[in-house]
């Protein structure tokens, strides 16, 4: 199966801190199951994440926001601020565009499904 690498360019020489860790954290735990199974997607997507989508930030997600957050120039808190969140979400959007991303839906079978629509050609 192939995989997208985002990359990405870091001329930091030094990681930018989170200034305020426990505000971080505080917000975070105001998300919702859903919101964080998005940023786990965005997370596989930028090839941090290879877990299972489930909402809960347990070992394997905290490891792959510190990866972002490393690659990413920031230090590697294991926790996403907000800032770090709509980068996320930007890179997330980058590596989708050149695929064309389209909702392919069967009524009849039930299915609703992503596909690269720039990369297959459909006949019906």
């Amino acid at each position: 199966q192939p995989r997208l690498q985002c990359l990405v360019v870091n001329f930091a020489e030094h990681s930018i801190p989170d200034r305020d860790l426990r505000g971080t954290k505080r917000a975070e735990s105001r998300w919702s199951r859903d919101l964080k199974k998005q940023y786990q997607t965005y997370l596989q997507w930028t090839g941090d994440y290879e877990a299972k989508i489930d909402g809960a930030y347990g070992r394997g997600t905290r490891a792959a926001i510190r990866s972002f957050q490393e690659r990413e120039g920031y230090e590697p808190t294991g926790w996403l601020t907000t800032g770090q969140t709509m980068i996320l979400s930007q890179r997330y959007r980058d590596m989708r565009a050149p695929l064309g991303i389209e909702l392919l839906t069967s009524e009849e079978a039930g299915l609703e499904m992503p596909y690269p629509a720039r990369m297959v050609t459909r006949d019906r």
